[in-house]
């Protein structure tokens, strides 16, 4: 079996339990890769070509901004959860948590130090 070493980290590329998609080293070409052995030590195999390689699956990072959830005239502050280096942008639908309420959003503007993006 030829096998490369690789880190790579959980992301929205996991299609479903059994497929991730990588950059194979032998096609050039990011690819769907059929998961043989289960993460966080994975196994994957490229279904283009059939190169096998090892990888060490990490858990992405979290974390919780602040978010102002307006609705008519009132508003109530929320907290949204966010993958570490995930977009966000103007129109993207969220889930925001306020309390013990949960609340589907839209993002209808972004601020940075106070700042509108």
């Amino acid at each position: 079996m030829n096998t490369d070493t690789y880190m790579e980290e959980f992301d929205e590329e996991f299609e479903n339990d059994d497929y991730i998609i990588l950059d194979c080293p032998v096609c050039g070409e990011e690819t769907d890769f059929a998961i043989l052995k289960n993460p966080p030590e994975a196994v994957v195999q490229c279904v283009e070509c059939g190169h096998t390689m090892r990888i060490t699956l990490k858990e992405p990072k979290s974390c919780m901004v602040k978010a102002i959830i307006s609705h008519g005239s009132e508003s109530i502050p929320a907290k949204i959860e966010l993958i570490e280096g995930e977009m966000i942008r103007v129109g993207d639908f969220l889930v925001a948590e306020a309390g013990e309420e949960t609340y589907n959003v839209e993002v209808l503007s972004i601020e940075e130090n106070n700042a509108r993006r």
